[in-house]
């Protein structure tokens, strides 16, 4: 008897178990966007891997930098990566400017004006992917460092002339600032953080005292510099995301080793009525009902449901047979 019931607990959780939604779709998405800056944020101590570890547990953390882009090709492929989806992605941060703000006749090279409006459009276009947004300003440019690099790189053919400087960044970052102030989206001012430490200190960020440092991309302390803006910037938009974000699974130390389906299952309910999916922080929360009671659900109870009622029905009917003799 106590086996029989055993086993339709179990049916029973596993049934509901089964329809809790995969983790995949229930969990928040964090997408950072942009060109290189964001792309090597990705490497061992960079600041796009502090992001990731700072929602581990809690948010997938998703990188979608391109190298060598601009905010032109950006503005191209943003619908196609972030379309209409049924729910918003938690955070998108957006990093374009380095490029654009290379010299007319470069590669990448982007007009002032057209940088801004492109900025706008996909600044426009995250309203309505994203409940949070953070847009980053291009670095400054140390020029000593580059130029350096520039010699190793070329050799004899190094023209010794700038493709990129600090003042010219400077204005790509001010087009940053007031496109974002007019549409209300919060800045990470990079470009402005790091002058505002002084001449000894920021071209360190940017590789002044690697040999292989290039005047631009980040040196390991530019990286963390980034990232402590970065996270200072989410928590001043989120708030704690411990406290927003529960895991949607319990920690091992919180499994009862004896029920431990049931355990998961519980603490996957409770999760899932604190809305952690995207889409759900600040829009959503009362639509739990709606969104939760889905016909799986439904019918994952009811074959809990019977199998207890079944399991009863049955010790009912049946009567205990007696120990035969030994």
């Amino acid at each position: 008897g106590r086996a029989l019931h055993a086993e339709a607990q179990i049916a029973s959780v596993s049934a509901m178990a089964r329809v809790v939604k995969g983790l995949h779709s229930e969990r928040s998405s964090v997408v950072l966007v942009g060109d290189s800056l964001t792309q090597y944020g990705f490497q061992e101590g960079g600041w796009a891997s502090m992001v990731a570890a700072h929602f581990t547990r809690r948010a997938d953390v998703y990188n979608r930098g391109y190298g060598g882009y601009n905010s032109r090709w950006g503005r191209w492929i943003l619908p196609q990566m972030l379309p209409q989806e049924h729910r918003k992605h938690l955070l998108v941060t957006l990093w374009f400017g380095a490029n654009d703000a290379s010299v007319p006749g470069e590669h990448a090279h982007v007009p002032l004006a057209e940088f801004e409006a492109n900025m706008r459009a996909m600044v426009e276009h995250l309203l309505g992917r994203a409940i949070h947004i953070l847009v980053i300003t291009p670095p400054p440019v140390h020029a000593p460092t580059r130029l350096r690099y520039q010699l190793q790189k070329y050799g004899s053919k190094a023209t010794g002339e700038l493709e990129r400087s600090t003042e010219i960044a400077g204005r790509y970052a001010g087009a940053i600032r007031d496109v974002c102030g007019s549409l209300g989206v919060r800045v990470v001012d990079v470009w402005s953080a790091m002058l505002s430490e002084g001449a000894d200190t920021w071209p360190v960020f940017l590789g002044s005292t690697l040999p292989d440092g290039d005047g631009l991309h980040l040196s390991p302390d530019g990286q963390q510099y980034v990232g402590k803006l970065v996270l200072e910037a989410i928590e001043n938009e989120l708030g704690n995301v411990e406290e927003l974000l529960p895991s949607e699974l319990p920690r091992g130390r919180h499994i009862d080793p004896a029920n431990w389906e049931m355990s998961i299952v519980q603490h996957q309910l409770k999760a899932r009525k604190q809305q952690i999916g995207n889409g759900s922080l600040r829009e959503s929360r009362g639509n739990f009902v709606a969104d939760s009671i889905t016909p799986s659900l439904i019918v994952g109870l009811l074959v809990g449901f019977g199998c207890g009622v079944l399991f009863v029905s049955w010790t009912r009917i049946v009567p205990p047979t007696a120990d035969k003799a030994t």
